[in-house]
Protein backbone atom coordinates (compact mmCIF):
# COMPACT_ATOMS: atom_id res chain seq x y z
CA UNK A 1 0.00 0.00 0.00
CA UNK A 2 1.30 3.40 -0.86
CA UNK A 3 -0.23 5.56 1.85
CA UNK A 4 -2.85 7.15 -0.42
CA UNK A 5 -5.48 4.62 0.62
CA UNK A 6 -8.30 6.00 2.73
CA UNK A 7 -7.70 4.14 5.97
CA UNK A 8 -9.23 5.57 9.09
CA UNK A 9 -7.97 4.25 12.39
CA UNK A 10 -11.49 4.12 13.82
CA UNK A 11 -12.91 2.34 10.77
CA UNK A 12 -10.00 -0.11 10.71
CA UNK A 13 -10.38 -0.93 14.39
CA UNK A 14 -14.12 -1.36 13.91
CA UNK A 15 -13.47 -3.95 11.19
CA UNK A 16 -11.17 -6.04 13.39
CA UNK A 17 -7.86 -4.65 12.17
CA UNK A 18 -5.01 -3.25 14.20
CA UNK A 19 -4.67 0.24 12.67
CA UNK A 20 -0.99 0.35 13.60
CA UNK A 21 -0.22 -2.78 11.55
CA UNK A 22 -1.59 -2.06 8.08
CA UNK A 23 1.32 -3.95 6.55
CA UNK A 24 -0.48 -7.19 7.38
CA UNK A 25 -3.46 -6.28 5.16
CA UNK A 26 -3.79 -7.77 1.69
CA UNK A 27 -5.95 -6.45 -1.15
CA UNK A 28 -8.25 -9.22 -2.38
CA UNK A 29 -10.65 -7.26 -4.61
CA UNK A 30 -10.52 -4.08 -6.65
CA UNK A 31 -13.17 -2.47 -8.80
CA UNK A 32 -14.82 0.86 -9.54
CA UNK A 33 -18.16 -0.17 -7.98
CA UNK A 34 -18.11 0.93 -4.32
CA UNK A 35 -21.58 -0.51 -3.69
CA UNK A 36 -20.53 -3.98 -4.87
CA UNK A 37 -17.39 -3.76 -2.76
CA UNK A 38 -19.54 -3.06 0.31
CA UNK A 39 -21.81 -6.01 -0.50
CA UNK A 40 -18.75 -8.25 -0.79
CA UNK A 41 -17.29 -6.86 2.46
CA UNK A 42 -20.51 -7.83 4.22
CA UNK A 43 -20.41 -11.30 2.63
CA UNK A 44 -16.87 -11.79 3.94
CA UNK A 45 -17.96 -10.62 7.39
CA UNK A 46 -20.76 -13.19 7.40
CA UNK A 47 -18.08 -15.84 6.86
CA UNK A 48 -16.05 -14.54 9.80
CA UNK A 49 -13.50 -12.60 7.75
CA UNK A 50 -13.17 -8.96 8.79
CA UNK A 51 -12.63 -6.78 5.72
CA UNK A 52 -12.02 -3.11 5.02
CA UNK A 53 -13.03 -1.18 1.88
CA UNK A 54 -10.88 1.82 1.01
CA UNK A 55 -11.96 4.89 -1.00
CA UNK A 56 -15.58 4.61 0.08
CA UNK A 57 -15.95 8.38 0.32
CA UNK A 58 -16.21 9.06 -3.39
CA UNK A 59 -18.96 11.68 -3.41
CA UNK A 60 -19.43 12.79 -7.04
CA UNK A 61 -16.60 10.54 -8.23
CA UNK A 62 -18.45 7.26 -7.81
CA UNK A 63 -17.31 4.89 -10.51
CA UNK A 64 -14.18 6.92 -11.18
CA UNK A 65 -12.02 5.97 -8.21
CA UNK A 66 -10.87 2.39 -7.67
CA UNK A 67 -12.04 0.77 -4.44
CA UNK A 68 -10.26 -2.17 -2.83
CA UNK A 69 -11.20 -4.72 -0.22
CA UNK A 70 -8.44 -5.54 2.26
CA UNK A 71 -8.30 -8.50 4.65
CA UNK A 72 -5.69 -9.81 7.06
CA UNK A 73 -2.98 -11.82 5.34
CA UNK A 74 -4.05 -15.03 7.08
CA UNK A 75 -7.57 -14.62 5.63
CA UNK A 76 -6.55 -13.74 2.05
CA UNK A 77 -6.83 -17.18 0.42
CA UNK A 78 -10.18 -17.94 2.02
CA UNK A 79 -11.46 -14.46 1.16
CA UNK A 80 -10.49 -14.89 -2.50
CA UNK A 81 -12.28 -18.24 -2.56
CA UNK A 82 -15.45 -16.71 -1.09
CA UNK A 83 -15.29 -13.75 -3.49
CA UNK A 84 -14.83 -16.15 -6.41
CA UNK A 85 -17.85 -18.16 -5.34
CA UNK A 86 -19.89 -14.97 -4.94
CA UNK A 87 -18.82 -13.83 -8.41
CA UNK A 88 -19.79 -17.19 -9.93
CA UNK A 89 -23.27 -17.11 -8.37
CA UNK A 90 -23.94 -13.49 -9.37
CA UNK A 91 -23.41 -14.05 -13.10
Amino acid sequence: MNGSEDFSDAASAQQGFDPSDRSSLVAVYSHYDAVMAEVLRLALGEQGIPAYVDNQRQAGLTGVLMVRIYVRGQDANRARQILGEHDATSQ
